[in-house]
């Protein structure tokens, strides 16, 4: 009795982490997926580092609108910010990964220098182990 109480126990706590999401992977393809099929013409993707993230490279397959946000890990001052003003001409939209911000931008810089150049926040879209994904429009 004792063996098959600890069976049905190991069985409950086994399928309740490979079931639950918060315990699954970076959704990186999830991501990428949903920049493919909701990604305006007119915009590019922004990183919270100094290089684009390798799973992100991994999954998306054309890279021409994707940049790293920063020159540098950490981001200390608003000269640490690539040139956002270049990147962003002509382009209405601006999505940032929040990915791993609070080590390489704490004072979240790249945000601010988005915002100097007339940017909104207009949504927030979430991806687990990800994080979040930001959407500043003009």
């Amino acid at each position: 009795i004792l063996l098959i109480i600890l069976v049905l126990t190991s069985l409950f706590f086994v399928s309740i982490y490979y079931f639950n999401p918060k315990f699954q992977r970076e959704d990186w393809r999830g991501a990428v997926l949903f920049l493919d099929n909701n990604q305006m013409e007119n915009s590019i993707i922004l990183f919270e580092n100094n290089h684009i993230e390798f799973p992100f490279i991994f999954y998306k397959k054309d890279l021409s609108n994707s940049f790293a946000g920063l020159k540098n890990i950490e981001a200390k001052k608003l000269n640490d910010v690539n040139d956002i003003e270049r990147l962003s001409q002509n382009k209405n939209n601006i999505y940032i990964f929040e990915y791993l911000v609070e080590i390489t931008d704490p004072k979240r810089l790249l945000e601010e220098k988005v915002k100097l150049l007339g940017f909104k926040k207009s949504n927030v879209y979430n991806f687990n182990g990800v994080g979040l994904l930001l959407l500043y429009q003009r």
